[in-house]
């Protein structure tokens, strides 16, 4: 951490580790952590950039990182517990890898192009090495770009270590193969799938060993964004999904094991917490909080479950009640991390935000009064 910023920030930023890991050890700390994701579109939204010059332009880039970082620790004031910026692709590692097309919409973030993956396509792909991916090793070029451009623009704030990586088997399919299509073969070729989750699951494998051999580093900590199992079955997801995921986990995970899931996984829950073991689960907010708390608390730290679509408006007597009921679920005795499901997307409102953390802050004190 540059020293002006260490100065600035250091005494915050261990306040709020303290805080989040004493409710991870399902312990209650002086009061509720909060932590809201924010990041480079809302930011862009915030600040009055294009989010496509954001993604395609280093400088940029790393203007409106800096930026959102002030905002967050002089204006919203939540638990973030770093301070450094680093390359922001946006969601589209997987086109990296798998060679896709990029669409880059003004006012959003870019997207993937999904491709026609049949039965002979799935069983001739081979799992390549990421030294011999040239749009993987030009991304990992264009990090050091900007690790070079940051320390000359913004010398006092950190760079972090920077790696390229997918999402876990099903999402990595419904992002280069198309979600309906990749559901459809999952109920009529259970097998074909299953011989093509192998090879994703190895894919991610290779970039995770690619990364640590780059780094130095031997990855023993592993978050999973697993966005489309929300929309299956659980007997489909044990069947299919299940396996591959417990078997990243099983590898890359062996001193902590997160999730995040932004659709509607109560089905999941009792699998997740008790079959994957996760130490920490972000749920979104069209989950139940009940049915996570039901399943999870104890066992699985719980964080986020409020809806974006309650923050574009002004902070409200509807949205205190929100609040005060999931605190109320959820945070006794520790385990749970207030939170935004996901991430605050664009145009959601910045003072309500802000409202929302003062208010957390405010009547989350242990022991709990809340009503």
């Amino acid at each position: 951490m540059g020293s002006s910023i260490a100065e600035k920030y250091r005494k915050v930023i261990e306040q709020s580790k303290s805080r989040i890991e004493t409710a991870c050890r399902f312990a209650e700390p002086d009061r509720v952590p909060v932590q809201l994701g924010v990041g480079g579109s809302f930011f862009c939204d915030l600040f009055g950039y294009g989010i496509r010059d954001y993604y395609t332009d280093l400088e940029t880039n790393i203007e409106v990182q800096v930026r959102g970082l002030t905002w967050r620790f002089e204006q919203l004031r939540d638990d973030c517990t770093d301070y450094s910026i680093g390359l922001d692709i946006g969601p589209i590692a997987e086109a990296l890898v798998f060679d896709c097309d990029i669409q880059y919409p003004e006012g959003t973030s870019p997207r993937i192009i999904p491709q026609k993956w049949d039965e002979a396509r799935i069983d001739e792909f081979r799992v390549a090495h990421p030294a011999s991916l040239q749009r993987v090793q030009d991304v990992y070029r264009r990090a050091e770009e900007f690790r070079d451009l940051a320390q000359k623009i913004v010398p006092e704030v950190p760079v972090s270590s920077w790696r390229l990586g997918i999402h876990p088997p099903l999402s990595c399919a419904c992002a280069i193969a198309g979600s309906t299509e990749v559901y459809e073969l999952m109920k009529t070729e259970p097998e074909l799938m299953r011989r093509f989750f192998r090879k994703l699951r190895a894919t991610f494998e290779r970039l995770v060993e690619y990364a640590d051999g780059r780094l130095g580093t031997k990855t023993d900590t592993l978050g999973l964004c697993d966005d489309n199992s929300a929309f299956i079955s659980a007997a489909m997801y044990r069947a299919l999904v299940l396996p591959e995921n417990r078997a990243l986990y099983e590898r890359f995970g062996m001193s902590r094991r997160s999730m995040h899931m932004d659709g509607p996984a109560d089905h999941l829950f009792e699998i997740l917490a008790n079959e994957l073991r996760l130490n920490f689960m972000d749920i979104g907010g069209f989950s139940s909080l009940e049915a996570a708390v039901r399943a999870m608390k104890g066992k699985t730290v719980i964080y986020g479950n409020l809806n974006c679509k309650e923050l574009y408006s002004p902070f409200d007597a509807e949205l205190e009640l929100r609040v005060k009921q999931m605190l109320a679920l959820a945070a006794p005795g520790g385990g749970y991390i207030f939170g935004v499901g996901g991430e605050a997307y664009v145009g959601v409102n910045p003072d309500t935000l802000v409202r929302v953390v003062d208010f957390v802050t405010t009547i989350g004190r242990y022991p709990l009064r809340v009503r």
